[in-house]
């Protein structure tokens, strides 16, 4: 089947491209969307069928963890087992925003999701389009890159569309995305958080911020 491109002209939320990008969602598909950083695939991360659709789309070799973005803290609370006082100072001050924090995963939560690293990376994202959309589905969705595993991610629909194929259901094309420095990764399941990759949030700005805290 191919799949459905539709456009999207933000800031504007266009509510057909959100019902329609929902409904897929809620069946088990797997889209292509905007945030506030790059084009992610998106799917439900709770739906271990459909995210494996998402790995088959990104050619993974071998087991990786897949990034979460949830629509609020009650969301996060079912996929991390235990916020800590260091990852609560983070959320406060750096979410909604492109900061994603390692948790200990929640059963619930796939092993196709914490790539059998019994983890999560789950951030609430301040991209308008995908807040609606979260409140939309009432799903935690994947917010993988979207890109084949090992390649650089691309900045428009139409060459993601080229390198991408089955089993994604629907593109979202909001025009060129600003190129942008993918989320911060921070591991904050200790007293002392690790940093796993530095991107939009530099780590010296974050260490400033939990000394002064």
């Amino acid at each position: 089947m191919t799949a459905t491109v539709v456009e999207l002209h933000l800031p504007q939320l266009d509510e057909e491209v959100l019902e329609h990008a929902s409904a897929v969602i809620r069946a088990g598909g797997v889209i292509v969307y905007p945030t506030e950083t790059l084009y992610g695939i998106g799917a439900d991360a709770i739906n271990a069928k459909a995210v494996s659709k998402v790995i088959t789309a990104k050619k993974e070799r071998g087991k990786k963890p897949i990034g979460v973005i949830a629509g609020n803290l009650q969301q996060v609370s079912m996929v991390a087992a235990t916020v800590n006082s260091v990852a609560r100072t983070l959320i406060d001050n750096l979410w909604p925003g492109p900061l994603t924090l390692i948790f200990d995963a929640t059963p619930i939560v796939p092993p196709e999701i914490t790539g059998d690293t019994g983890t999560i990376g789950v951030r609430i994202p301040s991209n308008s389009f995908c807040l609606a959309l979260l409140r939309r589905t009432g799903c935690l969705l994947t917010a993988t890159s979207a890109n084949v595993s090992g390649t650089v991610p691309e900045t428009s629909i139409q060459k993601i569309q080229a390198s991408l194929d089955a089993p994604i259901d629907m593109f979202i094309n909001a025009g060129i995305l600003r190129e942008s420095k993918p989320s911060t990764v921070l591991d904050v399941r200790a007293p002392d958080p690790v940093l796993v990759r530095e991107g939009a949030i530099p780590f010296h700005q974050i260490q400033s911020l939990l000394r002064t805290s």
